[in-house]
């Protein structure tokens, strides 16, 4: 059984601003410690999913709440255990504009 250690509910925060919420909350938990973000679903939560994926945190669960929203638990690895990987250019699709 994981342990909630914050939880957050951000259905109508735009993207990026939705993985930027999470991802301050992450960093402000002890290593070990488990978030539970409330998402929308479609592009925008799976961005966010993929993003924090990408940046060493381990996602322990991603449940359908409705029709609407996600819930994500997320867990954030200890710097020793968390691997290197390349930066993602990109995050959110949602309101991207095109170069040039």
């Amino acid at each position: 059984m994981v342990t909630i250690s914050r939880s957050l509910n951000l259905v109508s925060t735009p993207c990026p601003m939705n993985f930027a919420l999470v991802k301050q909350a992450l960093d402000t938990l002890p290593a070990g410690d488990c978030l539970e973000a409330i998402l929308e679903a479609g592009a925008a939560g799976a961005d966010v999913v993929e993003s924090l994926s990408g940046l060493g945190y381990d996602i322990v669960s991603v449940d359908s709440r409705s029709e609407n929203c996600i819930k994500v638990v997320v867990r954030r690895r200890s710097l020793s255990s968390q691997s290197v990987r390349p930066r993602r250019t990109g995050g959110c699709t949602k309101g991207r504009r095109g170069r040039g």
